[in-house]
């Protein structure tokens, strides 16, 4: 396995629930990689519980790795802690920076363990880079709702939750005789924000 051959750097962040702007998604994130061990430390505060590209809620964040020139984005293969290496499914990068082209790789830094290992391939397999994802530094922001709730966020929120979670809070709000308007653009009263924290 290869350590050192790849730089590593930030991968940018996005809520596609569209619920928190990507700025409000962390304070001082950054990643540290030591090409001797392979080992990438990512530090993050207050990390907002967001959605990811593929629909899922979790506390996400990531590296990107370079995509090396000359690269066929069809044979970019990934594995995750020990399993056989799979086709990214690229058709070009994820991002990029200064004309530098990345491969964006996220962990949920919610779950345990916090440590991750990752291979990546950039030539259908024949050559592989290996690196552990650490999380333990990264600070969860588990309040999850901002400083200002109103009706049409709280709405769009409800919709990313589990189903149980979305039957209680239309349970409650029938409970109390309360409607929380979905279209609102006020702050919540604080009897709404209790339905709000009771159907969590």
């Amino acid at each position: 396995m290869a350590y050192d051959q790849n730089d590593v750097v930030w991968a940018p962040l996005h809520d596609t629930g569209d619920l928190i702007p990507d700025a409000d998604l962390f304070a001082n994130g950054g990643v540290s990689q030591d090409k001797a061990t392979g080992i990438i430390t990512l530090v993050a505060e207050k990390l907002m519980y967001h959605k990811n590209g593929a629909g899922a809620m979790g506390y996400w964040i990531g590296i990107g790795a370079v995509i090396p020139a000359e690269t066929v984005y069809t044979e970019i293969k990934y594995a995750w802690d020990g399993n056989a290496l799979a086709s990214a499914g690229m058709t070009g990068p994820d991002f990029i920076v200064e004309g530098v082209e990345y491969i964006g790789v996220y962990i949920n830094a919610g779950i345990v363990p916090f440590e991750r290992k990752l291979v990546l391939s950039f030539d259908n397999g024949a050559t592989e880079f290996e690196y552990t994802l650490d999380a333990r530094l990264v600070e969860r922001n588990t309040t999850i709702l901002p400083d200002v709730v109103t009706g049409a966020w709280i709405t769009a929120f409800m919709a990313t939750m589990p189903q149980s979670v979305q039957d209680r809070y239309a349970g409650l709000q029938l409970d109390q005789g309360i409607t929380i308007d979905v279209d609102g653009t006020i702050p919540l009263r604080s009897k709404e924000m209790e339905i709000v924290q009771l159907s969590r």
